[in-house]
């Protein structure tokens, strides 16, 4: 089974059930699933401006969406998932599951890439987001009952988001709440004052905190006020901008050639240059882009992963990865040369690695490239012979830190080749393991050492040859652990 999966944006906007209840400042009050009747009156706000309609084209477009829906259906009116579902961008000519039928893993798969095709607006990104996460959950489990997901969408109902633009946004619904501020690369992660684009928070009596991978709240200091927002009742909201737009702003600052496209791409999320990197066909077309068809492309990408759950945080100097085998069925992503995101449900086989590509339950991954030419064909034991012929001629080098003198003999580096170069990999794997991107040699392999050795000079002549420590460093966006014994460099791989 496979899907082809557009990268592009949808419409987002007001529930099509009914306005959800405007929060109080403190109130904890947060929008219901089962909200049908609409508020009547007017709400004081924080700022005590006078209410406006936030009614849209688009809001009255999605609410047709969701009659047609329910008459396809059969039904007087959709229920909560099926809300969620259209809320999110399928359209009324997608098939529906049967309410009377268990969701099983297939079709929850078929589902979830329906959706990922479908275009990520600011407006149906909070909705994709619950929507994915629990069509993620069925995909790595068992079937699920109707009753059983309505009764999972309770958990939604009092989860926000953190969109593009930098408000907030209810997930059961996709309404605006709040304004954060504007979204940022930061440590690894788009962030705004501490929230963390991709990630879910919960009201909890009137505050936001964040939510573990189970959604529940968790209570390390950050606490931000639920408050009604004066300010985004004077600004369209019906959501049908594109979400990807606000993040081209944040990475085009990565993007100086497009002859270090993939250079560049190591400074963003994991997953993002293994995507491309995986995909021969794509990287050829992505190399010769222009670097604002790049950047665009890239955010598009983004976008579309963040609301599908394919995104964690950091580099992608290391990816956890799983070594496949028999019954490793995994969601596996990649890229036509056209740029469209497939995403094929396969068993992976043995030999090959998959490079985890979002957290938490039902991640999306990405098949390790073959070689450094990136060929595709998933990561495979390399002959013993290659990396002692591309080192025949390596004696070993020498680093001087005050007067200690530090080696890397050969040994060493084919040790390190052996276990963390897909081009040397001996087969040998561990639960979490990592690997050099696929474009570096041996040579800069070792460049990337020394450098990682100057960085830490200080604390060499301090400790000395005298034994085993480790160290770290980052070279070119990417952070890496050297492990030193008795002065001799016999580990280095990156994080």
């Amino acid at each position: 089974m496979s899907a082809i999966l557009l990268v592009t944006g949808c419409v987002s906007a007001r529930p099509p059930f009914g306005h959800p209840n405007v929060l109080k400042q403190g109130s904890g009050a947060v929008p219901s699933t089962s909200s049908i009747e609409p508020l009547r009156g007017t709400s004081r706000l924080r700022r005590h401006h006078s209410e406006r309609s936030l009614d849209t084209q688009a809001a009255r477009s999605t609410r047709a969406q969701v009659a047609e829906q329910a008459a396809i259906h059969g039904t007087a009116e959709a229920d909560a998932f099926e809300r969620l579902l259209v809320l999110a961008g399928l359209d009324p000519w997608d098939e529906l599951p049967l309410r009377a039928s268990a969701l099983t893993p297939t079709q929850a798969a078929r589902m979830l890439s329906v959706l990922l095709k479908k275009p990520v607006t600011l407006g149906n990104l909070p909705p994709r987001m619950g929507a994915s996460l629990l069509l993620r959950e069925v995909l790595a489990g068992d079937a699920a009952s109707r009753e059983d997901l309505l009764r999972r969408m309770t958990r939604l109902e009092r989860l926000a988001v953190l969109r593009p633009d930098g408000y907030l946004a209810w997930v059961i619904n996709g309404r605006t709440q709040q304004r954060v501020g504007q979204v940022e690369w930061k440590d690894g992660a788009f962030v705004a004052l501490g929230f963390e684009l991709g990630r879910f928070y919960v009201n909890t009596g009137g505050v936001f905190r964040p939510t573990d991978e189970q959604l529940h709240p968790v209570f390390n200091g950050f606490v931000v006020e639920v408050y009604d927002d004066a300010d985004i009742l004077g600004r369209s909201l019906d959501g049908a901008e594109d979400a990807f737009f606000e993040l081209a702003m944040s990475i085009g600052r990565f993007f100086t050639s497009p002859t270090d496209s993939l250079l560049s791409l190591q400074h963003l999320p994991e997953g993002i240059a293994a995507l491309v990197a995986s995909s021969p066909e794509y990287l050829e077309r992505f190399s010769s882009m222009t670097r604002g068809e790049q950047v665009r492309a890239v955010a598009k990408l983004l976008t579309t992963l963040y609301a599908g759950g394919g995104v964690v945080k950091g580099s992608t100097g290391a990816l956890t990865s799983v070594m496949g085998g028999a019954g490793t069925l995994l969601p596996v992503l990649s890229l036509t040369g056209e740029g469209a995101l497939v995403m094929e449900r396969v068993a992976v086989p043995v030999g090959r690695m998959a490079y985890a590509v979002g957290t938490g339950v039902g991640g999306l991954y990405v098949l390790a490239s073959a070689d450094p030419g990136g060929g595709g064909s998933g990561l495979k034991v390399a002959p013993p012979e290659r990396v002692v012929n591309d080192l025949k001629d390596f004696s070993g080098k020498r680093f001087q830190a005050g007067s200690e003198t530090f080696l890397l003999d050969k040994k060493g580096l084919q040790h390190i080749l052996e276990r963390h170069h897909p081009r040397y990999w001996n087969g040998t794997t561990k639960a979490a393991q990592s690997f050099f991107g696929a474009k570096m040699n041996f040579e800069d392999v070792i460049r990337s050492i020394e450098a990682v050795l100057q960085q830490n000079r200080e604390r060499m002549v301090g400790r000395g040859t005298r034994g085993m420590y480790q160290l770290t460093g980052v070279v070119d966006g990417v952070e890496y652990i050297l492990g030193l014994n008795q002065g001799r460099v016999g580990q280095f791989y990156p994080r």
